[in-house]
């Protein structure tokens, strides 16, 4: 038998050597970008978002949320996101970004897609590329568009509709796969680009705080709990933010007619009774003035605390002397979710 040797075509045979601008493949890492970010929004608002690109600030939102850990749904939709993604370009050469403005990542010698394991390893190589943006940049000035990456991995970003497969098969580009693709990137953008959101505030319970023994005639103490509600509207879509567990906020007043205090230093501590945050204590200060018919207050913001019992114990401070005052807050799990009454 007589072995037969196949000789692969050259590169200008296969994919034309007209490589991709770098604004355009710009445009694709914010069209997917994008798509990533809208995808964790729609499935986990106010979830981080992780740094696909090394070097490159991940994907935010446009309010300031009560940070969420990336994980369950969130996390199963980042990876199904990127697993598709990766899959894209390492058999056909392109992610939905890529494939929106019309160009692929190829092999230089053959012009065929790479396969995965060259792909992750080409993405793991971007590590180069974000020493100072260097890389990233590089493409503006190198005769092949390249990044660091793309030299190490052998690798060039060329436009074309559709190259060759990376396996025998191969796929023909159609109509249908680049308007999707379009159509996909641009909602990428918007999402990206065009959003919008608000917060409010409520007072959901308050409650006196009683001066101890000793403290001046004159003096009024309260607590009140506020809690943030923040939401977000993208593409049309509202969705609302995970709330603060609630801000405790304790107003001290000095009534028309009593003696002036002056300058004061108030202080708050905030004990949690019960629930999952029993025994944590949340401590907060400020200076202010105390003189008849004006207030000051301390804010003590929690970073975490769910419904339950509060124990909270204010004192101020001034040349004259001290006091304090005591309070007792519950907190349901309708007030902070907004929906008591």
């Amino acid at each position: 038998m007589t072995a037969t040797a196949v000789l692969r075509p050259p590169h200008d045979d296969v994919v034309a050597r007209r490589y991709a601008s770098w604004l355009a493949r710009v445009l694709a890492v914010a069209m997917d970008s994008g798509l990533l970010g809208l995808c964790v929004w729609l499935v986990a608002p106010g979830a981080g978002v992780p740094a696909v690109w090394p070097g490159l600030p991940p994907w935010q939102g446009a309010t300031d949320a009560v940070p969420v850990e990336l994980g369950g749904a969130a996390s199963w939709t980042v990876a199904v996101v990127l697993l598709v993604q990766f899959g894209l370009q390492a058999w056909t050469g392109a992610t939905i970004g890529k494939r929106a403005v019309g160009m692929v990542v190829v092999d230089d010698a053959t012009g065929r897609p790479v396969g995965a394991l060259r792909t992750v390893w080409r993405q793991l190589l971007h590590l180069l590329d974000a020493v100072l943006l260097i890389g990233y940049l590089r493409p503006v000035w190198h005769p092949q568009r390249r990044t660091f990456a793309d030299s190490l991995a052998r690798t060039v970003v060329v436009d074309a509709s559709w190259p060759p497969a990376w396996a025998a098969v191969a796929p023909r580009p159609t109509r249908v796969a680049q308007s999707v693709a379009a159509a996909l990137g641009v909602v990428g953008l918007l999402a990206l680009f065009v959003q919008s959101g608000g917060a409010s505030t409520v007072t959901v319970a308050q409650a006196p705080c009683v001066l101890e023994d000793g403290a001046p005639r004159g003096l009024h103490a309260r607590v009140e709990v506020e809690r943030s509600a923040s939401w977000e509207v993208r593409l049309w879509i509202r969705q609302e933010l995970p709330a603060a567990p609630g801000t405790v906020r304790v107003v001290w007043s000095a009534l028309p007619g009593a003696p002036g205090h002056g300058e004061v230093e108030v202080t708050a501590d905030v004990t949690a009774l019960d629930g999952a945050d029993e025994g944590r204590v949340w401590h907060a200060a400020a200076a202010g003035t105390l003189a008849a018919g004006e207030q000051t207050v301390v804010d003590v913001e929690r970073a975490a605390g769910g419904a339950g019992g509060l124990d909270v114990r204010s004192r101020v401070d001034a040349d004259a002397g001290g006091f304090a005052c005591s309070a007792r807050v519950t907190l349901t799990a309708a007030d902070l979710a907004g929906t008591s009454r």
